[in-house]
């Protein structure tokens, strides 16, 4: 048996009343024999209170796209904890009056190694179950005649315990104010989400270890460390078309009643809206030919100054294997007001041109050419004629090749201003990459014209339309023309549809890659970096003509 303390003080230096701080289970006359039977063994101040779960809030928009949801858990062993809120408590009479006896049952088997009472009461005997019996008193009697404190001779694991109490208070009031030492610390945690699956778990017990710091690893001195929520939650939201707030209850579990607490440690999300086509979720576009068309995305409800961070969309069509390479320009040199090229090339009956395009870019099979053509004041007629190259490493033309002529094109009188005009061959012509044929261009009647290009472009020869052909007077060796080339666009077959692709499409003028998209009917998803822009759209670079339905178009902005 203990010591009685004198002038009030603990063998921890403490007056019994600091010991007791925060605990109103025991009148003054008992502070003194709970802080040294109790306090003075295990337990710290202030005291704390023990339950099997906490629970944390959290709302969001039900459109929130989650990027980082990470929360603090808190375990730490209690110093008491309230019965009720750990187990099922029952009462029946004693066999005296103002006698109850009132079983706890834990429903599993834990560890207990003190019982008190709030309301003044005197505990009789307190039984552990066995498995199939209340067999014998496991407490220790106090010192003085009250006994509203019982504390027992050893921690006792068990699934119930039964404590016979005599007390003016109602059993009601016995059992709302019973309290329980349980020494273990909270073990085999459980986190939920809106009574959900576990989304995380941590068997065994929560063992405090070292340090302040915080981590997803382990615990620290504060029995404290991170979970990561950010995928289970983004799994329950996310939804578009349902922008307004849910509320998502985080519970935390324990097998040991203990300090839980569950706090935000780091939140931040997006939110995903989906975008209209004049009300509807879906547009179709249609391309006579190669070129870059713009689809503005407008979204409802997008706040004024909104980034978006992504587009989600599906993408449905067939393409043929034609391409037309490059999509966009050349663009012809303009002199310095901006409106009137500095060198134009005109093909008359007289003067053909031939054109050398040395870069086939993945087109194994030649179909035609796409040229900027401006047809003189009476109109003309220009046809194709490939001719032989003189060798690999070589840049001149032979002789006409072995193949038919197509048909010429025939542009009528004041038919500009210049435009982008198909010039095809009678069959498609196999391509030799290391050693490409010349391409030239001769007009049977009337005269075309042909802004030339800076850099971009072919290599072009002058001449009869029988040849000789001739490079391009002394005066385009000087730098302000020496670059300048004849514009123009291959049309052939794509060697590899994934290689070269029908469609490029892009939600920002600055993505460094595009997606590289060969629609099938069915349609595909996909996602798009939107890379913060304003104002999002996609931007459809066609490489030939067809049609492409888009659909259901999300975009993820930061507000």
């Amino acid at each position: 048996m203990a010591a009685r303390l004198t002038e009030g003080q603990t063998p921890t230096g403490h007056s019994a009343a600091e010991l007791m701080q925060g605990y109103e289970i025991l009148d003054e006359a008992d502070q003194t024999l709970y802080a040294v039977e109790h306090f003075t063994q295990s337990h710290l101040l202030p005291a704390t209170e023990g339950t099997l779960s906490a629970k944390q809030e959290l709302t969001l928009p039900g459109n929130a796209v989650v990027q980082t949801c990470v929360v603090k858990v808190t375990a730490t062993a209690a110093a008491r904890a309230h019965a009720a809120t750990i187990a099922e408590l029952r009462s029946e009479p004693g066999d005296e009056a103002g006698s109850y006896r009132i079983v706890v049952d834990f429903g599993t088997v834990r560890t207990v190694s003190a019982a008190v009472f709030d309301p003044l009461s005197t505990i009789e005997m307190v039984e552990a179950w066995t498995g199939t019996e209340f067999p014998v008193s496991t407490w220790d009697a106090p010192f003085n005649g009250s006994a509203r404190l019982a504390r027992f001779r050893s921690e006792v694991r068990t699934e119930r315990i039964r404590i016979t109490v005599s007390s003016q208070a109602t059993s009601r009031e016995l059992m709302a104010g019973l309290y329980l030492v349980l020494p273990d610390s909270p073990k085999d945690l459980l986190l939920t989400i809106n009574d959900g699956a576990p989304v995380w778990n941590l068997p065994g017990p929560a063992a405090a270890g070292v340090g302040e710091d915080l981590s997803f690893v382990a615990w620290n001195a504060d029995g404290e460390r991170l979970v990561d929520l950010t995928q289970p939650l983004a799994d329950l939201t996310g939804d578009p078309l349902a922008p307004a707030e849910k509320r998502f209850d985080i519970v935390l579990t324990s097998r040991e009643a203990g300090v839980l607490k569950i706090a935000p440690h780091e939140v931040d999300y997006a939110v995903v809206r989906r975008a209209r086509f004049n009300g509807a979720e879906r547009t179709s576009l249609e391309f006579d030919g190669e070129g870059i068309t713009t689809l503005p995305l407008t979204v409802e409800g997008t706040p004024v100054g909104a980034k978006a961070l992504s587009v989600t969309f599906g993408a449905a069509g067939e393409f043929p294997a034609e391409r037309r390479i490059p999509p966009v320009g050349p663009e012809p040199r303009y002199l310095p007001d901006g409106s009137t090229p500095l060198a134009e090339i005109d093909i008359t009956p007289q003067a053909a041109v031939t054109l050398w395009p040395a870069s086939l870019l993945e087109m194994p099979v030649v179909t035609g050419l796409r040229l900027p053509l401006l047809a003189g004041p009476e109109g003309g007629e220009l046809q194709l004629v490939a001719w032989s190259n003189a060798g690999p490493g070589l840049a001149v033309p032979i002789a006409p090749m072995d193949v038919a002529v197509g048909e010429p094109l025939v542009a009528d009188a004041g038919s500009g201003p210049a435009y982008w005009q198909s010039l095809m061959l009678a069959e498609p012509l196999e391509m030799d990459p290391a050693n490409p044929p010349w391409f030239a261009l001769i007009a049977a009647r009337g005269q075309f014209t042909i802004a030339l290009s800076d850099t971009e472009g072919a290599v072009f020869r002058v001449g009869p339309s029988a040849g000789p052909w001739r490079p391009l007077p002394g005066l385009f060796a000087s730098d302000e023309f020496a670059t300048l080339r004849l514009p123009y666009r291959l049309i052939g077959e794509a060697a590899d549809r994934i290689v070269t692709p029908p469609l490029l499409i892009s939600a920002s003028e600055n993505a460094e890659e595009p997606l590289r998209l060969d629609p099938i009917k069915g349609g595909t998803r996909h996602v798009l970096s939107a890379g913060e822009a304003s104002d999002p759209a996609l931007r459809i670079t066609h490489f030939t003509a067809g049609t492409l339905d888009i659909d259901t178009v999300d975009i993820v902005s930061d507000s």
